[in-house]
């Protein structure tokens, strides 16, 4: 098919010499009818124009056709003489795989169809026969161009979120990889994150001996073990060794000698890619060989799948590289310091000084298990100035308080960022005087179209009213709530309201009635790592955390802070903790 307007055919009954519309890809027409002639005279018109046609005689054989190869248009005789032209477009707009082809019936004018409605229903538009050249042509033009631009938009944004997934699975590899010492433990991770990242079946590790003669398989997934322990392929030869000796990626788009020869591979999608890795002094060196191929759905590889292959072999190649020189001393140090430097960063994010409440005392802390951490919390202290704007730099005459606690799956720089993200909205919501309902509804949103799968955040928010001595609050996945009465001197543990944010963009986002706090109240929201902190045989969970806090419930609410911390340190032999433990505490003073 011609890429420009200009090198298209022109039929001389089209009123120009260059066809104003060009297509982007090459256009199937299905066209259905009975008569012979008509067919023919309508394939010559659209194949004069750069389409390619397919011809079926009746319904049945249109069906079966257009789910085979799916056309971008299907123009339909739908006359009288055509009992089944009705059945026929029903079927196909009925159908998933066909329901988006657009219909062009062709109809006589006069025709007296007895369900004129179940056609108007099922085709897309009509043209009366005898209909005019250019205008048959324009009428399918014009349905092509429209399908085109609905495929390219669903694959855009089918792209856009593969490639977030791969930068989701390939940042979890380098985090991992970070804390990998053993050669073992890291082959399995490179073939697991390069199986999980292009969806493929089958994935092998590929080093070269000590001379550099043959390369061999230290890991594999998809291959039997006995046959993958006897593989020996020569440098240079084959497929992995010529990639590993060119330093070059070797796909089923290559045409090369090599792949002459293609038994034992899925040459629909296959990439061998080698492990590159760049040293300080710049020389690119050779590491081994990641063979990619049966992949779910045997589609080729695409461009940027090659790039995110090649990011995941330099990484490869350089932890492995890193292992086997024991020369890790000056990488260690960088991420070190740029751990450090995420650590300071999120470190400054959390409130220096709570606001001043009337009535209340406020609480909070957190403690990363990393450098960095997955929990978060905010206390945003509002007053609205003289022109109506929230004031939210105030700390000693707050009138109310936004307050936040967020928690993303697992601990490091990826869940950091997550939770920082929610912050920063979270702010931004409050300055834009946001109800609850909508921010939790825009947070959820928002982390939906930019989570990977399998990634969400619990995260409790609430508004605090100095006024009424009210909390007016909203939990997504963030449970348990302790919550102190101390008039019937009893604790309640409250359950979560719904499931984590940036699961399902239908969350069901229902907002409760506000709570009175009475004086001496105490509420308590604690993420999970506290509760979980473990002395090796069982959990510190919520009786001990009770405990601690109604010990100290007639002290600054901040002494209830420093006995916790006390306590699971005490608890738990003050071993590393195995996740990051955050809380906000508040407690209504006594009259």
């Amino acid at each position: 098919m011609p890429e420009t307007a200009s090198e298209t055919r022109t039929p001389p009954w089209m009123p120009g010499p260059a066809d104003p519309w060009p297509v982007r890809r090459e256009i199937n027409v299905l066209l259905v009818d009975a008569d012979y002639s008509t067919r023919d005279l309508y394939r010559r018109i659209l194949e004069d124009a750069g389409y390619t046609t397919e011809e079926a005689v009746d319904g049945p054989s249109a069906l079966t056709m257009a789910a085979r190869r799916l056309p971008d248009v299907i123009v339909l005789d739908a006359t009288e003489e055509n009992e089944q032209a009705v059945e026929c477009a029903q079927r196909l707009n009925s159908t998933p795989v066909t329901c988006d082809i657009p219909v062009l019936a062709l109809v006589t004018e006069g025709d007296d169809l007895e369900t004129p409605g179940r056609l108007e229903s099922a085709v897309d538009d009509c043209l009366i026969k005898p209909c005019c050249h250019w205008e048959l042509l324009m009428r399918v033009r014009s349905m092509a161009r429209l399908r085109q631009h609905r495929l390219e938009l669903l694959e855009s944004r089918s792209l856009h979120g593969e490639q977030a997934r791969a930068w989701g699975v390939l940042m979890d590899f380098t985090r991992a990889v970070a804390r990998i010492t053993s050669l073992d433990e890291l082959f399995g991770r490179i073939v697991e994150t390069a199986a999980e990242m292009t969806s493929a079946r089958r994935v092998s590790l590929m080093l070269p001996n000590e001379s550099q003669e043959y390369l061999t398989i230290a890991r594999s997934i998809g291959l039997d073990e006995k046959i993958a322990a006897g593989v020996r392929v020569p440098v240079g030869e084959a497929v992995s060794g010529e990639a590993y000796r060119t330093g070059r990626p070797v796909t089923t788009l290559d045409k090369h000698e090599s792949l002459a020869d293609r038994r034992g591979y899925d040459f629909e999608s296959f990439v061998s890619m080698p492990m590159i890795y760049t040293p300080m002094s710049m020389v690119h060196q050779r590491v081994g060989v990641l063979n990619i191929s049966n992949r779910y759905g045997d589609r080729p590889f695409e461009e940027w799948e090659l790039e995110f292959i090649d990011l995941l072999g330099s990484f490869a190649g350089s932890a492995i590289d890193d292992i086997h020189s024991r020369g890790t001393r000056e990488s260690l140090l960088k991420i070190e310091r740029d751990l450090q430097l995420a650590r300071k960063i999120q470190r400054s994010t959390f409130p220096a000084r709570l606001p001043v409440l009337s009535g209340f005392d406020l609480h909070g802390w957190s403690e990363p298990a990393d450098e960095t951490a997955g929990d978060s919390f905010d206390v945003i202290g509002c007053r609205n100035g003289a022109d109506g704007e929230p004031d939210l730099l105030t700390l000693d005459n707050a009138d109310r308080a936004f307050l936040l606690l967020a928690d993303a799956t697992g601990h490091g720089i990826g869940p950091a960022l997550s939770v920082t993200q929610v912050r920063a909205m979270l702010r931004m919501a409050v300055r834009m005087q946001a109800g609850l309902d909508r921010i939790a509804r825009h947070l959820n949103e928002q982390l939906c179209a930019d989570l990977p799968g399998g990634r969400f955040v619990t995260a409790w928010l609430a508004e605090l009213n100095a006024a009424d001595h009210t909390i007016t609050s909203f939990s997504a996945g963030q449970a348990p709530i302790l919550r102190y009465r101390a008039a019937a001197d009893r604790w309640e543990v409250l359950p979560a309201d719904t499931m984590p944010l940036g699961i399902s963009v239908t969350l069901d986002i229902a907002i409760g009635k506000p709570i009175t706090l009475e004086p001496g109240d105490i509420l308590a929201v604690i993420s999970d790592g506290l509760f979980e902190a473990s002395n090796g045989s069982e959990k510190f969970g919520i009786d001990r955390t009770i405990e601690i806090i109604s010990a100290h419930r007639d002290e600054p609410i901040a002494q209830s802070h420093v006995a916790l911390r006390e306590a699971v340190a005490e608890f738990s032999g003050d071993a590393p903790a195995d996740d990051d433990r955050t809380a906000i505490l508040v407690r209504r003073q006594a009259a």
